[in-house]
């Protein structure tokens, strides 16, 4: 299964709601979603930590635009596969708030 390839043995998230789940819980959260919400996501930025690990930044929210979160996963790469091992969705005070590590803060 993909989500099995692509969730590190050790991954966790910290949910936009403030809640710590498990790679276990994550696949069984998603596998037995009956509807998907459609969400946005845009203003992708990574930045690499190691010469196999860096951190994907972004901005997620409904279609509606509504629920707007700053989103953030670390990702590991191990035997040429890239692994996801922390992920973490916080409510977003303000859109526009994740910047490129380069642009200056407004």
């Amino acid at each position: 299964m993909w989500l099995e390839q692509i969730l590190h043995p050790d991954f966790c998230e910290i949910t936009r709601s403030g809640h710590v789940v498990t790679r276990a819980q994550t696949i069984e959260a998603l596998i037995n979603e009956e509807t998907l919400p459609e969400i946005l996501s845009h203003d992708f930025h990574l930045v690499r930590t190691g010469e196999m690990s860096l951190i994907l930044y972004y901005q997620s929210c409904d279609a509606d635009g509504s629920r707007a979160a700053l989103r953030a996963s670390h990702w590991r790469c191990e035997d040429q596969n890239w692994r996801m091992v922390f992920h973490q969705g916080t409510p977003a005070a303000e859109p526009g708030l994740i910047r490129a590590p380069d642009q200056p803060s407004g």
